[in-house]
Parts: structure tokens; C-alpha cells; sequence
């Protein structure tokens, strides 16, 4: 997991995903601000609508608007009595309407007419169901099309957490199951719709169905989770977040430090999840998207954007090369590359995390690193580099630079989907075991305080 400035939606909108269960039944998941949210969906900024009328809406060629691929009783979960009846205006949005299938012909030709085919959604036309984003002043032959305009709300509110019981709140009807992320990370994420007839896996478009994320549980019976179980995940980082360090040993010699922060798993009780390295408190350094199985390895300009690679698609984590101190910390990825590559060549050396590195490569032991074309010109003054190798730690690993990986796309997703060789540790620990370690670190620091020596603890 990591804690950047960077993490997408801060401050401004939720992030949202879809996902399958066991059962093949899709899921939306929005989650809160700070999340936490699956790393390998973290740099998107989408929300529930975009799912519902653009993600799994198709062309179908005997109509002029696109369609979700819905059966009738999962059409009318829009259509669910419930919603707010709406009165004919000058404004269309956010709404389901039916017409009279006699009608489908003037309708459809009004929205042609007026270029709005990318605003309608056919739910069902043999129910003559049909979701309109945003028309402004249909035509009166329009409205004459319609029979009833309901008001449809997929938004969540985000004082679900004020709920004690789950059950006892009313939301709005689809035919998805939608979990939501409180803002709060001490409540885990909650189901609050629960479909008659939930969509299948099957119903998506052939693309959503590439990119849905699946989750070994069954929505069906799954009030509440922690998606931090399933993904490594990102959040934004507050003052107040209540985290603790622990300790890993490498070797003999050299620890990475570690931190854990509480989330709640949603049984009623307190976890621990894994979150970014820094090597101390006082000197840290930053993986970003770091997958702790990862298999390729990438070095980068601290906060430059990723090589061009679907990172869904395998086990991929980016290391910064270089240190920031606490002025470039503020900055922006954008921002901070400028501020390296504005560096001496002196200062870009001397700011060179090459022990960084070097802890990082014993703890994963990639199979390939890729190099960002700039960054390689530092690296080759502190590692032996030949022949696409680059020897670290007395290891030789094969490399690839930026510009060649669009050549070599194949090579590297082999290497990206092969079987993690590095250390492992526990993603999660139970309020138990964080008070094992919290007594035995103390205990550690005593004994290093004593005898002024390096104490080998295993972890």
C-alpha cells in the first residue's frame, strides 16, 4: 500500500470499480476519498454512473442509442416504483422514462435529430425503458413520447455509517450489487444495494469483462469487507492516521521498516494492513504501486509517471531512484520530476537511493528491472552494467530501458506473471499479533540500546 499526495480523487471526487464474485454476479464498489483503494485501479477517477451508461453499454445496430445488455426484471430495478416521479421539462437528466413501444419510431428520431444519441440508454426496449443522462429543451413531440419519467439516483450518501444496522437503510435500486467505502477507515466497506436479479459477468461487454477485478466471495452473503483482504491497496495519508512500525530483517545487517495501519476487516474487530518501506523513520523512501509479490521491478524518476505497461495485467511495483527532501515531498509528480531532472548531474548522484535499491532488490529479487532512459545514465556510475545486465548485490538481473518496451512488451509480461521469488511477510495481522510485535520491538530497542549492537530479530 502506499500513502502519496498524488492518490487519485483526494479532496475532489470517489473512485469506483466493478468486480465479480464467485457466483459471476458484478458488483460496484465506490470508495471514499482516502480510500483504501486497489492499487491497480488507483490512477482512475470514475464514479458509479460511468459504470451503468458508458462501461457496460454496447451498440446494438437496429438502434440509434447504446443498450445495456439487461434481461426485463433487471430493467425494471431502474424502473423500481420507488424513484421519485418526474414531471415533463425543459431538462431531461438522471432519469429512466418509459414510452409506448408505438412511440419508438418519433422517439428515436427526436433524438437523433437533436444529437443526443449518446445520452439515452435503451434498458429494455421491449418495456420501452430508457435511461436519459442529459437532454436540454426536448422538443415538445418528444415529451409526447413519454408515459413516465422516474428520477434516478445511483448515488450514494455518505452518512451510511450514522446507519447501525446495514438492513435498515433505503437505496436507490439497479441491478447490481453496490458496496460502499465510508469515509472512516475504522468501518469497513458496506453493501447497500442488493439486487433481485443481479447482472452477470456474461451480460458485460467483452472489455469490461477484460478489466473486472474478482473478489473469492459471494455478494449474495457479503454484508461487509475489507477490500485491503483481497488487494494491495492505496489511501490518502492523514495526521491523525493511527499506524505503527515493525521491523523486517533482510540479513544479519540490514532491516526495512515497515508500517501497519488499522482498518477494519468488518468482524468486528481491528486489522493491520502492510503499507509502504521506508527504511526509517527518519529517512524514508517510496515505492509507488508497490505490489509486495511483484516480479519487475521499475526505477524511475521520484514520482514520474509509470513506463507505458498494463500494470492489471501482471506484478509490476516502481521504486523512485532518486530521494526527495521535504521541499519536493509537497510537490506533485509533475513537479518533482522537473525538480530532479533540474538537478547537477552531482546533485542527481549524491540524491541516488542506491541502498535504497539495493534492500529493495534482496527483498523482491526481480526477475527484470526496467529503467526509466534517464535515470540509467546515474545508475551505471554506482552498478556494473553489460550486455542488458545490471549486477546488484552480486546478482545479475536482466533489464530493459523505457524506449525498449514497446520491442520487448512480450519478454517483460513473461517475466511480470512469473512466480514471486522474493521475501514474503503478512499483508494483515490481527490485533494479537501487532501486540506480539509492539512488545518484542520494544523489547528489541532495549537491547540495542544496551549493547550498542546490531540484534538479528526474526520477524
Amino acid at each position: 500500500m502506499k500513502t502519496t499526495k498524488e492518490y487519485p480523487a483526494t479532496h475532489s471526487m470517489s473512485t469506483a470499480w466493478f468486480y465479480a464474485d464467485e457466483n459471476g454476479e458484478v458488483a460496484i464498489i465506490e470508495f471514499e476519498d482516502n480510500g483504501p483503494v486497489p492499487e491497480n485501479i488507483s490512477n482512475t477517477q470514475t464514479c458509479i454512473s460511468e459504470f451503468l451508461f458508458d462501461t457496460f453499454t454496447e451498440k446494438d445496430t437496429s438502434i440509434p442509442v447504446r443498450k445495456l445488455n439487461l434481461t426485463d426484471n433487471q430493467a425494471l430495478e431502474f424502473y423500481d416504483k420507488s424513484y421519485k416521479k418526474g414531471e415533463p421539462t425543459d431538462l431531461l437528466c438522471y432519469s429512466v422514462v418509459k414510452i409506448n413501444p408505438e412511440n419508438e419510431n418519433v422517439f428515436f428520431q427526436e433524438i437523433v435529430s437533436k444529437n443526443n444519441e449518446k445520452e439515452v440508454t435503451c434498458l429494455s426496449r421491449n418495456l420501452g425503458l430508457y435511461y436519459i443522462d442529459f437532454i436540454e429543451n426536448p422538443s415538445n413531440l418528444l415529451l409526447k413520447t413519454l408515459e413516465d419519467i422516474r428520477i434516478i439516483d445511483y448515488y450514494i450518501p455518505s452518512n451510511y455509517e450514522t446507519y447501525i444496522n446495514f438492513d435498515d437503510m433505503e437505496f436507490r435500486k439497479v441491478p447490481f450489487y453496490v458496496y460502499k467505502q465510508s469515509y472512516s477507515r475504522k468501518l469497513p466497506i458496506a453493501r447497500v444495494v442488493k439486487p433481485e436479479y443481479p447482472v452477470k459477468v456474461s451480460q458485460l461487454p467483452e472489455k469490461a469483462q477484460n478489466e473486472i477485478l474478482k473478489l473469492p466471495i459471494k455478494f449474495s452473503e457479503t454484508d461487509t469487507l475489507q477490500i485491503a483482504d483481497y488487494y494491495i491497496s492505496d489511501w490518502a495519508k492523514w495526521a491523525d492516521d493511527d499506524f505503527e512500525f515493525f521491523s523486517f530483517n533482510i540479513s544479519p545487517e540490514e532491516q526495512l521498516k515497515f508500517d501497519y495501519y488499522k482498518l477494519s476487516d468488518g468482524k468486528g474487530a481491528f486489522a493491520y494492513y502492510l503499507n509502504c518501506l521506508p527504511l526509517s523513520k527518519s529517512e524514508p523512501f517510496y515505492i509507488n504501486q508497490c505490489a509486495y509479490y511483484c516480479t519487475v521491478l521499475i526505477l524511475e524518476y521520484s514520482g514520474s509517471p509509470k513506463a507505458e505497461i498494463d500494470y492489471k495485467k501482471g506484478n509490476f511495483a516502481a521504486m523512485s531512484a532518486f530521494s526527495d527532501d521535504e521541499l519536493s515531498i509537497k510537490l506533485f509528480w509533475r513537479e518533482k520530476k522537473d525538480y530532479i531532472t533540474q538537478l547537477s548531474e552531482k546533485e542527481r548522484i549524491k540524491r541516488f537511493q542506491k541502498n535504497p535499491i539495493e534492500k529493495v532488490i534482496k527483498f523482491l529479487n526481480p526477475y527484470l528491472l526496467i529503467i526509466d532512459d534517464e535515470v540509467m545514465l546515474i545508475v551505471e556510475k554506482f552498478f556494473a552494467v553489460g550486455n542488458h545486465e545490471i549486477e546488484i548485490c552480486g546478482q545479475k538481473f536482466p533489464f530493459y530501458l523505457f524506449s525498449e518496451i514497446e520491442a520487448h512488451h512480450d519478454e517483460i509480461m513473461d517475466y511480470a506473471n512469473r512466480e514471486y521469488r522474493g521475501m514474503k511477510i503478512p499483508i494483515k495481522l490481527t490485533e494479537k499479533e501487532v501486540e506480539e510485535l509492539i512488545y518484542n520491538e520494544k523489547s528489541l530497542d532495549n537491547e540495542i540500546q544496551k549493547s550498542k549492537t546490531s540484534v538479528d530479530r526474526p520477524f
